[in-house]
C-alpha cells in the first residue's frame, strides 16, 4: 500500500535533491488522497453513492490502487478505504485521524491535497470543503487553540465571570439611578 512507502519516498526525494545540488524541506512536500467528509459518517457514505464506486472502478484501470481487486459492493469499498487508510469517507474527526496517520507514516509533510473527483454531487462536495476548512484545517494550524483556551478558562471559573458581569450591571444601574435622582431633585 502507498502509505507504507511514504518514508522511503522522502529518502528518495532527499537523495535526488542532494545529487543535483538542491535541498528540500518537508514543508514543500504535498500528499494527495481521496477524502469526502460530512457532518456524520452516514451522510458522507450516502453522499458518495453518487460517484465513489464509479471513480474507483475507473482509477483501478489506470493506476495501481492495491494488490487485490476493489470490492464490487459499495459498502465494502467504503469499509476498505476507511479501514486500510487509503482514503476517508466519514467525518472531520476521521479526516484528522487520517492526516495524522499520514504525518506519522511519512515523517511529516507540508500540505494535504484532496483527490479531485466526483465522489458526491456538487452541494455535498462543497459542504465537504467547508467542513474541512472549518474543522480539519484549524486542528492542524492551531487557529482554534486561543478560542479553546478562552473557553476552558471561562468554564473552569465557575460563576466568577457571570458574578463579575452581574456586579458590574448592578453597579451601573445604581450609578444611573443616583445620577437620575440628582437631576430630578428640586432646586432649593
Amino acid at each position: 500500500m502507498g502509505t507504507e512507502l511514504l518514508s522511503g519516498h522522502w529518502q528518495v526525494v532527499q537523495q535526488e535533491a542532494a545529487e543535483h545540488g538542491h535541498t528540500v524541506g518537508r514543508d514543500k512536500w504535498r500528499l494527495m488522497g481521496p477524502m469526502h467528509i460530512a457532518d456524520t459518517y452516514e451522510q458522507a457514505k450516502e453522499n458518495c453513492r453518487y460517484g465513489l464506486q464509479w471513480v474507483f472502478n475507473y482509477l483501478s484501470h489506470i493506476i495501481p490502487i492495491g494488490t487485490e481487486p476493489l470490492p464490487a459492493d459499495y459498502d465494502d469499498l467504503v469499509d476498505l478505504l476507511n479501514e486500510s487508510g487509503r482514503g476517508v469517507v466519514g467525518t472531520p474527526e476521521m479526516a484528522i485521524a487520517q492526516i495524522e496517520r499520514l504525518q506519522e507514516k511519512s515523517g511529516g509533510f507540508g500540505c494535504y491535497l484532496f483527490l479531485g473527483a466526483d465522489f458526491a454531487d456538487w452541494r455535498a462536495t462543497r459542504r465537504n470543503y467547508e467542513l474541512f476548512a472549518e474543522a480539519v484545517m484549524p486542528h492542524f494550524t492551531g487557529q482554534l487553540e486561543p478560542v479553546q483556551t478562552s473557553y476552558d478558562l471561562i468554564m473552569s471559573g465557575g460563576s466568577t465571570y457571570v458574578d463579575a458581569t452581574l456586579n458590574a450591571q448592578f453597579a451601573s444601574i445604581a450609578q444611573y439611578q443616583e445620577e437620575r435622582a440628582a437631576k430630578d431633585e428640586p432646586a432649593s
